[in-house]
């Protein structure tokens, strides 16, 4: 299916939601992640806090088929994002193109199992926020980190941003996306950030493509870290 194929469904989930409940928002902006609100709506975040309504919203609105092949259901009918109820959209073109969402139970963003969502059968998206490539001119900085939230603070504080979902959701392809951008890696400051930063080093420079990587402080696992600590 073409990118945007079940926009139709993502953005009527998005409308019927309407935004952020308070128990996302107050997480969100919160210590941990250190969002402003304006950040939030440039980025259309919005939860799934009404489970029940939501659900059969969809299903009075799409057929059952439409939605399974969509994503945002299960095999057994029912909506996806009952414990990952904080929902990121994925843009391209100004429609919402994939959605992911973050696990947030009962006020508690810790799970033993995974702390983020996608759609169900729907290929990832690679890049969030890929969108803001196309307003780069040559020669302009853009940092590549991981994941939504880091991509997220660093817009919020001015800089040219996009997250990666894993090195192995990012290909050759993709390089083409930064060609003649100042490239600057800022993914997590472990032993599998460090890894990845290599990885995707080498993948551009196979390109023909140099790139800096921003070495981040001892004690500070990420971006988001970084900014929530200042």
């Amino acid at each position: 299916k073409p990118t945007g194929a079940y926009s139709d469904i993502y953005e009527e989930l998005c409308l019927v939601c309407g935004g952020l409940d308070q128990e996302s928002r107050a997480y969100l902006t919160g210590a941990t992640r250190g969002l402003t609100g304006d950040t939030l709506n440039r980025f259309l975040l919005f939860s799934v806090s009404d489970y029940q309504k939501i659900n059969q919203h969809l299903k009075s609105k799409f057929t059952r088929d439409e939605l399974q092949r969509a994503g945002v259901i299960s095999d057994e009918g029912n909506l996806l994002f009952y414990r990952h109820k904080v929902i990121i959209p994925f843009l391209s073109e100004g429609r919402i193109v994939y959605l992911r969402g973050r696990y947030l139970l009962n006020g508690n963003a810790d799970t033993d199992g995974a702390k983020m969502l996608g759609l169900k059968g729907q290929t990832t998206k690679r890049l969030f926020n890929a969108d803001r490539l196309a307003d780069l001119e040559k020669g302009d900085k853009v940092y590549i980190c991981e994941g939504e939230f880091d991509a997220m603070i660093l817009d919020q504080q001015g800089f040219n941003a996009v997250g990666v979902l894993g090195t192995t959701n990012f290909n050759a392809d993709d390089i083409e996306l930064f060609k003649g951008l100042d490239v600057v890696l800022a993914l997590d400051n472990d032993e599998a950030g460090e890894r990845a930063t290599n990885e995707l080093a080498k993948m551009f420079l196979l390109k023909g493509q140099r790139v800096k990587s921003k070495q981040l402080p001892d004690g500070t696992k990420d971006i988001t870290d970084y900014f929530t600590k200042l």
